[in-house]
């Protein structure tokens, strides 16, 4: 109802996080499966956070992220700043099955350094 009264549905607050990086971080799937499907979403925004698909990492939620990889709009390896990879956030919340769905997906390198931090996923390990 609010997205058909005009509401913009990219809006940022003023740490430049979208509804979906909150709902993807909340474990909204229903909301973000929602909102993927709006033509005029910004899929890779999500702020200081990081991007929608790097926050559902940190929430070790299979379904969430499953969805997300197979979903067009996602750009999976994008980083915001000076945030972690998905790869990095799942690894620093301790979410193994994320961990494990990310590295066989095969578009993960455990050794890629090129965030802004120069840190791989080892480093965020340790």
């Amino acid at each position: 109802m609010i997205i058909a009264n005009g509401v913009d549905i990219n809006l940022k607050d003023n740490e430049g996080a979208t509804a979906l990086a909150y709902a993807a971080a909340q474990n909204q799937i229903s909301v973000v499966k929602y909102l993927l499907a709006l033509p005029n979403i910004e899929a890779n925004e999500g702020g200081e956070g990081g991007t929608p698909f790097c926050r559902a990492a940190g929430t070790g939620n299979i379904a969430l992220i499953s969805m997300l990889l197979n979903n067009k709009k996602i750009d999976v390896k994008k980083v915001i700043g000076q945030n972690y990879n998905a790869l990095q956030c799942a690894m620093k919340q301790r979410k193994r099955g994320v961990l494990q769905m990310l590295l066989n997906d095969g578009r993960f390198n455990p050794n890629d350094c090129t965030t802004i931090r120069k840190e791989a996923s080892l480093h965020t390990a340790a």
